[in-house]
């Protein structure tokens, strides 16, 4: 009989890992439209950020921006540790690029693995997730099993410019039976929303790791290669500086006045891939799992994944908080964290398929 525990947790981890195809992260023959960001761990930037404070507003934002000091990773750490809402109200930034300086940040991406490429591998954070854990209200069906693999990414290089980008794969998995948990749909996270598809019509790789084709700079995650690209629809609430209320305006249009694409790399199986320059790259991701919530409440587990409990900005915030600033870590990222089962089956869209029922979400 299969009983989830840490051992079962790795293994199922490492064998649903999601092959990414990427644009190539650097060649001397390609230029920056052709190249992007990799998803590597954290310390790539953590060890380079200072802690910035005044990301509740505008006016905050601009009135306390030469308190800013530069700290160490430890002192970051310190603040999250020791202050009671975990640095709500603050944010990493990295010191030298401005907002929407894509430039800036690709030199000193570059610089920082020139340094020591092999500490900062390719990294997916992969937590699993039962559907009796106590966070989750309403439950979902006894049966429901996930395995979410988080991926950090040190800019987002696309029409809202910021510093860091969390995106996000779920697998959804079924224990009915008396073997080894069972694959049954996957969800991919992009632009504050997602795509979903049943197992049985997603691409894989060794028959168990799914292909994930991720757009240059937005790193929003798609199911298949499509040469003219994919709008980027999702509508986000924008705050303007001085407006004490929101507008939502879609996210194709721009303040750039040019309609936001997501482009994705093909693979060199993909039958539109002729003419293109590259095929993208495919990479299997090192996995670091995560520990349980029950098991964060561990004094030394939650020393070792400190960061996770930070709630500031992962990037400078912008001007317009709708986009352009830097995102919230995974554990304030609302149901994408707390309850996958309904974010994979309700906020999710059937990507080009004919509606996918719920299986596990009442």
């Amino acid at each position: 009989m299969w009983k989830l525990n840490y051992e079962t947790a790795a293994e199922l981890a490492d064998k649903y890992k999601p092959c990414l195809v990427l644009f190539p992260e650097h060649s001397p023959s390609l230029t920056e439209t052709e190249t992007d960001f990799y998803p590597r761990s954290v310390e790539l930037f953590l060890e380079q950020v200072r802690l910035g404070k005044g990301a509740k507003n505008w006016f905050k934002l601009v009135t306390d921006w030469h308190k800013k000091t530069i700290t160490t990773i430890d002192e970051i750490k310190n603040v999250v540790k020791t202050d009671p809402t975990c640095g709500r109200g603050t944010f990493l930034d990295i010191p030298g690029i401005r907002a929407g300086d894509e430039k800036a940040a690709r030199k000193a991406y570059l610089e920082i693995l020139a340094s020591g490429l092999m500490r900062y591998p390719v990294t997916a954070y992969a937590r699993v997730i039962s559907g009796d854990e106590p966070f989750l209200n309403p439950k979902p069906k006894p049966e429901a099993l996930c395995v979410q693999y988080w991926f950090f990414y040190f800019y987002n290089d696309f029409w809202n410019d910021h510093e860091g980008d969390w995106e996000m794969v779920t697998i959804l998995l079924s224990t009915a039976g008396p073997q080894e948990p069972i694959p049954v749909g996957i969800a991919y996270s992009g632009h504050y929303a997602g795509l979903r598809r049943p197992w049985t019509l997603v691409s894989k790789v060794q028959e168990s790791h799914v292909v994930c084709y991720v757009a240059k700079g937005s790193h929003a995650n798609y199911f298949s290669y499509r040469p003219e690209g994919y709008p980027a629809e999702t509508q986000r609430a924008i705050s303007l500086p001085f407006a004490a209320f929101k507008i939502r305006i879609p996210s194709s249009w721009t303040i750039k006045g040019r309609k936001a694409i997501d482009y994705v790399p093909p693979r060199s199986s993909d039958s539109f891939a002729f003419g293109c320059a590259s095929a993208g790259v495919e990479l299997l991701p090192q996995v670091q799992l995560l520990p349980s919530e029950q098991s964060l409440s561990n004094p030394t587990v939650a020393d070792k994944w400190w960061w996770l409990f930070y709630r500031g900005l992962w990037g400078s915030p912008g001007v317009f908080k709708g986009g352009w600033s830097g995102p919230e870590g995974p554990r304030e990222q609302g149901i994408r964290w707390w309850d996958p089962f309904y974010w994979a089956e309700k906020v999710c869209g059937a990507d080009e398929v004919e509606m996918w029922p719920s299986v596990f979400v009442h």
